[in-house]
């Protein structure tokens, strides 16, 4: 995966932006990133994570400020 430098200023000011939030299956552990990425980044990414860490599940977090 490329990775991408953020400019934190459109992060804040952008209500379209997705984030990835993984849980551990064997400890439960939740954690997210930042909403950083379109839509389609963030599925593409969601689906090497799974892969690459089959321990965790990875999914896509629609930014709340789009409701």
């Amino acid at each position: 995966m490329e990775k991408k430098e953020i400019n934190v200023d459109f992060v804040v000011d952008n209500p379209n932006l997705y984030r990835i939030a993984w849980k551990s299956r064997t400890t439960n552990f939740y954690g997210c990133g930042m909403y950083a990425c379109t839509k389609e980044d963030a599925l593409n990414s969601v689906r090497e994570l799974n892969k690459i860490y089959p321990d965790s599940h990875h999914w896509v977090e629609q930014n709340p400020r789009l409701n």
